[in-house]
C-alpha cells in the first residue's frame, strides 16, 4: 500500500494501483453509511464503486436483467478504465451488491442516489419519466431520516416536484429530504474523477 499526503497534509493510503502504477482510489476512513444507487449505468456504477471503495455499504439497482447478471458476476457492460477491478474487489469485500428492485433496495439506506437516465425529449427538455416513476415507487416507503439525492441532470424545480410526490405518498405527509447533486464525469477517467 502506497502512502502519501493529501492537499490538507493528512496521510492517505492507496488501496490498489492501476496497470500504469497510479492509485485507483484513495482509501479514506470507513464511514459505514448505507447507500442505495438507483441506476447501474455509467454514472451510477462509477458512484456505487467509488462509495464502496471509500468504505460504505452500497447496493446498486439495475432493472435490466442482463446487465444485472453481469454486474453480479463482477462484469461491467461498458468500458471504463479500472472500473471492473474496483467492482470485483468491493463485491468480494461485501461492500457492494446489486439488486433489481429499487423500493426494496432503498429500505434502511441512509442515502438513495438517483442516477437514472434523463434523455432529451424531441423538444429538447429533459425526460423525467424514469425519475417520476421511481418517486412513485418510493412514495410511502422512505422516512424523514433518509436523503434522496438526484444525480441526474434535471430542470430547475424537479427536486421540489419529487419532494411533493414523496410527501403526498407518505402516511404522515413527511418523507426523505430531496437534494440535487448533478454529476460531471469524464468518460475514460471517471474512476479518478
Amino acid at each position: 500500500m502506497d502512502r502519501h499526503h493529501d492537499n490538507r497534509g493528512r496521510a492517505v493510503n492507496h488501496t490498489e494501483t492501476s496497470a500504469a502504477g497510479r492509485p485507483l482510489m484513495e482509501s479514506g476512513p470507513v464511514a459505514g453509511v448505507n447507500i442505495c444507487v438507483v441506476g447501474g449505468g455509467f454514472v451510477g456504477l462509477v458512484a456505487a464503486a467509488g462509495f464502496a471503495e471509500f468504505g460504505h455499504s452500497v447496493v446498486c439497482v439495475e432493472k435490466n436483467r442482463e446487465y444485472l447478471r453481469m454486474l453480479q458476476d463482477g462484469q461491467v457492460p461498458f468500458y471504463e478504465r479500472d472500473l471492473e477491478g474496483l467492482i470485483r474487489k468491493n463485491l468480494q469485500r461485501g461492500r457492494l451488491s446489486f439488486a433489481a428492485e429499487a423500493a426494496e433496495a432503498a429500505e434502511n439506506q441512509q442515502a438513495i442516489f438517483v442516477t437514472v437516465g434523463t434523455p432529451s425529449s424531441p423538444t429538447g427538455r429533459a425526460e423525467l419519466t424514469a425519475i417520476e416513476e421511481l418517486a412513485r415507487q418510493l412514495a410511502g416507503r422512505l422516512t424523514p431520516d433518509q436523503v434522496l439525492v438526484l444525480k441526474s441532470t434535471v430542470p430547475v424545480g424537479t427536486g421540489r416536484r419529487i419532494q411533493q410526490m414523496l410527501n403526498e405518498g407518505s402516511p404522515n405527509g413527511e418523507s426523505a429530504a430531496v437534494v440535487n447533486n448533478p454529476e460531471f464525469l469524464r468518460e475514460g477517467s471517471a474512476v479518478y474523477d
